[in-house]
């Protein structure tokens, strides 16, 4: 009796392990999730991309996968929102579990986006000698970054109880494609863009797209698409990513969005 007796505390205390082990595991993807729900968010709602696919893979690591023009095309006031979709991962986290990680990434982004957007400024044609406009552009590398923080800041506040909604889908589903976004945020801004391709869907899987499919979507969007790139320009595909997964295949079309504008500017 007594073994029968010790066996079952053993099984109660496993037991109470295994549902804090748990527990703890969801609170760790909260921090992800919450992360890749501020990119989401910001494709879907307020930037010129088209956002594909999201997806969690650890606590540590996750995607959200988004495609549209090359930078090269956009005007100043895209670009500035690709600042705002690079910090809204990071901002997410905080306001959600208090501290953020792999942004390293994130920060590359809006730094690179924001010294492109100084250097091509009327103020930075009038200025005169290599120092003066190095630090010029210091200055205003700082002013973009904290204007891009302020807004998703902004942007998020103004949804967040949809934004949490999200978070709590991927902890539960580790994924979430086109449909589950407009279910919870409405029509996204690049469908309001692009009417002719309303309510699309997203069959690729694991950040890969079929390069057909893709081909096509770019011919389409050539023939009267707001998101097209004009001038014969291909359109690129991006993820925003948390974490340090390996990048899939060279032949597929994913890239990070540090590498799209790293071959831009």
């Amino acid at each position: 009796m007594k073994k029968i007796a010790a066996l079952r505390q053993w099984e109660r205390k496993f037991d109470q392990l295994a549902k804090r082990s748990r527990t703890t595991r969801r609170q760790s993807l909260a921090g992800t999730a919450a992360h890749e729900a501020g990119h989401a968010k910001i494709t879907w709602r307020n930037s010129p991309r088209k956002f594909l696919k999201m997806k969690i893979l650890s606590a540590k690591a996750g995607w959200t996968l988004h495609s549209g023009p090359s930078p090269q095309v956009y005007t100043r006031g895209q670009m500035k929102r690709l600042m705002v979709l690079a910090v809204a991962g990071k901002v997410a986290e905080l306001k959600a579990v208090g501290h953020s990680s792999g942004w390293e990434e994130d920060l590359k982004d809006w730094r690179r986006v924001a010294k492109k957007l100084a250097v091509t400024s009327a103020r930075w044609a009038e200025i005169e000698g290599e120092e003066e406009k190095r630090a010029f552009v210091k200055v205003e590398v700082r002013r973009l970054v904290r204007w891009a923080m302020r807004t998703a800041r902004e942007e998020l506040d103004a949804e967040w109880p949809d934004v949490f909604r999200l978070c709590e889908l991927l902890v539960r589903e580790k994924t979430a494609g086109p449909a589950e976004l407009r279910g919870i945020f409405g029509a996204s801004l690049w469908e309001q863009n692009n009417p002719q391709h309303a309510l699309y869907s997203y069959e690729g899987t694991d950040g890969e797209e079929d390069e057909e499919e893709d081909d096509e979507e770019e011919d389409d969007d050539d023939d009267g698409g707001g998101d097209a790139a004009p001038d014969g320009e291909e359109g690129e595909e991006a993820v925003e990513e948390n974490g340090d997964e390996e990048e899939g295949e060279e032949d597929v079309k994913t890239n990070r969005l540090n590498l799209c504008l790293k071959e831009t500017f």
